[in-house]
């Protein structure tokens, strides 16, 4: 149990491990440096900030982003993409606004810029666009700290108290070297020939370099702008080496908009140098809202902007409709800004709820409401807070109900962030987002997403520490607030109770998350998802051909899914957020590629991932066509039966084989499944318990011991002729289609004679093929002929060695020189799945589906 567990969540485990350990340590690092901060002082430093001074970092702000675009003109060029400038502009815009919050090194930009930009007239190697891309946005900051390194007297106070700066600085000084080689290096590692010099490619090098330091240059003015706004003294060198250090931590943590890590040098650096603690969280906080946050609301508007120029060229006059068509058409990145929006807003909730607003509003709202009426507003503004914060991956992932929640959730908040103390700044950005989600309603279309329970316990985990730190810190933050502002009639009214606040919002969402779930629209109680009807599915396969794997349906531990008016079945079972499907699907070929459509619409609308499992290469095309990666399972063995000679040379030791079990007392019986009685039966169970040996049985892909699965095929037996005993036994699938039967159960007991199975085998073939049958179908070797090509994918290389070098966990290689012998073909086998992510937990997924038996 603990094993499956590990080898499912394990991947995930490690990465949360290093963000949780990461956070940690940012958290154990800041912790003293925060504990002297005066909260109350730093909002009201907030407030004075003078309005020409807000616009003049607020343009400095969006420079900053818009100067990551020069990067996409230099490459576009490059590349002669023939985009329009406007476009190059908004795609890169967007990408960086996203990029700047999602941390992982640039990926997200870069994923981003590829889907754009796939749309241009000319192709390119997308990866090798990302490869001058992704190296340069932190190659500036890399002649940055060289910049540091000779400016020592002012790093070395910071990296002596903090010695392991100096080694991300070392660090980020020998990649500003190695940043001319990346992409030679890259393509040597995957073994494709590159020229060691291009000069081309070189001078582009030096032009995305020079772009990535005006790009520094651009962000340390705008840091230096907002510091000068607290400390007009400050010099601007030690300014540098801090925003220097500062910047590349972040990289290295790999944290979203380098967040903690960032902060956290930039407050003891500036600290050093004499800048009081409550200036410095001030200009952090506008930092991040004019770098980080503004350009993240533009983005929003360059995505519409970006299909008004491309299909409404000729619009004059705004139109609801056309706009609603545009965010229908972007969706995809549309509902992935609407997420962050939303997320952003229950940020804005909670922080709104944190920290004191304008004294003059507080004691206005006072005097019109009653003192609970404002303490209420504000429990529920932080409860609404946290709500939007849980519900923004329902907007991300499109799901209907979660768009109808949202929109009371973000109307209430506006509300009451108003009430508790007119507010009216973050009520305006709640309404603003409320009318982008109005706008966006036709591109909900999910009814629900699967529950996913460990991630659920994570996140619970999370919230609970997170709403403690919170209320931890209102606390003080509002008591310094009150005893300021002599607001004693609020503190005899209890309005300090944080414990009973906490409880009230932790256990508010806990009800909520319960409350969804059980709510919600479940895939199984869909009329599609159908359990078996053996009638149904007996007239169909009589009417149709079925596949090697079409009579496990018979086991009824899967579901069926009928497509394209009953014409195409497809056998599939969920598991936790994954459809597996069992082979191709069956029926009337014709409709197979509508029927794909069908099924993975219906798939989608409960927010589950698809895979196909043991697929053959007669519809790989047709996959490929939708969207499908693929993996190599392994090879079929399917023994051609007219070419098969009992009797000819190569055959002499099958023959050997049969005569020495018929002399000594040994015969091969056929029998139909019907004809099982309740002995027989008893005798056939007796010996798969006995071949089990207190294994649990297979399912899914594979056939198991049950009654009514066996008689629904025929079944050889091996008997001894003088007792009558069952000494081994296989049963068959056929294919339907009058000439094909594969080998489905082998059960056996354990002091049998040598080559008994093989006896089995040979006996099954010569019956099949005096029965006119064409093909049997001795099943799957596992990672047979997988990844041996030299350029194979490196998941492919990795099953190899598995293969390769697994025997002491099964001898993969034993089982095909074992089917080796009967001189089969080998066809394909492969799993498809629509996820590229997917991978890993496709095949662990399909794993345990397999060794469940249901």
């Amino acid at each position: 149990m603990f094993k499956s567990f590990l080898k499912k969540h394990g991947m995930s485990i490690l990465k949360l491990l290093f963000f949780i350990a990461m956070a940690i340590f940012i958290v154990w690092s800041i912790k003293q440096e925060v504990e002297s901060i005066d909260f109350v002082h730093t909002i009201m430093i907030l407030r004075r900030l003078p309005i020409v001074n807000t616009m003049l970092i607020l343009l400095l702000g969006i420079l900053g982003v818009s100067s990551i675009t020069y990067y996409d003109f230099l490459i576009t060029k490059y590349f002669n993409l023939g985009l329009r400038p406007s476009t190059i502009f908004n795609v890169s815009f967007i990408a960086s606004a996203i990029n700047n919050i999602s941390g992982l090194g640039g990926l997200t930009g870069a994923s981003i810029r590829t889907v754009f930009f796939k749309k241009g007239d000319n192709k390119a190697d997308y990866l090798d666009y990302n490869l001058f891309l992704i190296p340069a946005t932190s190659v500036g900051l890399s002649a940055f700290s060289i910049l540091s390194l000779i400016l020592y007297k002012y790093t070395k106070p910071i990296i002596n108290k903090y010695n392991y700066l100096f080694l991300i600085l070392l660090g980020f000084i020998i990649y500003f070297f190695i940043y001319f080689f990346i992409d030679i290096i890259f393509y040597r590692f995957k073994k494709t020939e590159i020229e060691l010099f291009d000069a081309k490619r070189f001078t582009l090098k030096i032009k995305l370099l020079l772009a990535s330091i005006i790009h520094c240059i651009i962000l340390f003015i705008l840091f230096f702008m907002i510091i000068r706004q607290f400390n007009s003294n400050i010099n601007p060198l030690p300014c540098l080496v801090v925003f220097t250090l500062a910047s590349i931590t972040g990289i290295v943590s790999m944290l979203p908009g380098g967040l903690g890590s960032f902060d956290f040098v930039v407050l003891a650096g500036l600290q050093y140098y004499g800048i009081a603690t409550e200036n410095i969280l001030a200009a952090l906080i506008l930092y991040r809202v004019f770098y980080y946050i503004v350009p993240l609301v533009l983005s929003i508007i360059f995505t519409l902007a970006i299909q008004s120029q491309r299909n409404e060229s000729n619009i004059k006059v705004f139109d609801v409709e056309k706009l609603k068509g545009f965010i229908s058409r972007t969706s995809g990145l549309t509902n992935f800004l609407l997420s962050i929006l939303v997320f952003v807003s229950g940020l804005i909730l909670l922080f709104s709820a944190l920290v004191p607003g304008i004294t003059e509003r507080i004691k206005f709202a006072a005097k019109l409401l009653s003192f609970p009426i404002l303490q209420w507003s504000r429990q529920l503004s932080i409860l609404i807070g946290v709500f939007l914060i849980s519900i923004s991956r329902e907007i991300k992932m499109k799901v209907k109900r979660g768009y109808k929640v949202t929109w009371w959730l973000l109307l209430s908040g506006a509300l009451f962030t108003f009430i508790k103390g007119f507010d009216y700044e973050e009520a305006i950005f709640l309404t603003i987002v409320l009318i982008l989600l109005r706008l966006s309603k036709d591109s909900f279309y999910r009814r629900s997403l699967p529950f996913d329970w460990f991630w659920t316990l994570i996140s619970s985990f999370v919230v609970l520490i997170g709403v403690t730190i919170y209320l931890k810190l209102s606390h003080v933050i509002l008591l310094d607030f009150l005893r300021l502002h002599n607001f004693k009639t609020i503190f005899s009214n209890g309005f300090s109770n944080f414990k009973i606040s906490g409880i009230f919002t932790y256990g508010s969402l806990i009800i909520y998350i319960i409350v969804m779930e059980l709510t919600k629209e479940r895939i199984k109680d869909d009329k599609r998802y159908e359990e078996i009807d053996v009638d149904r599915v007996d007239r169909f396969l009589r009417e149709n051909t079925g596949s090697y794997l079409s009579h496990l349906i018979y086991l009824k531990d899967k579901h069926l899914y009928w497509a394209q008016s009953q014409k195409v079945l497809i056998a599939f079972e969920a598991r936790h957020n994954v459809i597996i499907a069992l082979g191709d699907p069956i029926g009337n070929e014709e409709y197979f590629d509508e029927a794909l459509d069908e099924f993975h619409n219906f798939v989608d609308e409960y927010g589950y991932k698809l895979v196909f499992y043991e697929v053959g290469e007669k519809f790989l095309p047709l996959y490929h066509e939708h969207g499908y990666y693929f993996f190599k399972l392994g090879e079929m063995a399917l023994v051609d039966l007219e070419d098969f000679d009992i009797k000819s040379p190569k055959s002499r030791d099958f023959r050997n084989v049969l005569s020495r079990f018929k002399r000594d007392g040994y015969y091969f019986q056929m029998i139909d499944g019907k004809d099982l009685d309740d002995a027989m039966y008893g005798e056939l169970f007796s010996i798969s318990e006995e071949w089990l040996k207190g294994r649990n049985e297979m399912g899914f892909s594979l056939g198991f011991m049950d009654r009514f699965y066996l008689e629904q095929s025929p079944i050889g037996l091996i008997r001894n002729e003088e007792t009558k005993e069952v000494i081994a036994f296989a049963s068959l699938m056929p294919k339907c289609d009058n000439r094909t039967y594969s080998l489905d159960l082998m059960r056996f007991k354990e002091d049998i004679p040598k080559n008994t199975m093989e006896f089995l085998i040979l006996n099954l073939i010569i019956y099949l093929k005096e029965q006119n049958f064409k093909i049997f179908n001795l099943g799957m070797a596992p990672l047979s002929n997988v990844g041996v090509a030299q350029n194979a994918h490196f998941k492919e290389r990795m099953a190899h060695l598995v293969y390769k070098y697994g025997k002491e966990v099964y001898s993969f290689g034993g089982l095909r020189s074992y089917k080796e012998k009967f001189n089969p073909t080998w066809e394909s086998r492969y799993l498809a799945y629509d996820d590229f992510t997917l991978f890993p937990s496709s095949l662990l997924e399909t794993s345990m589906l397999i060794h469940t038996k249901k």
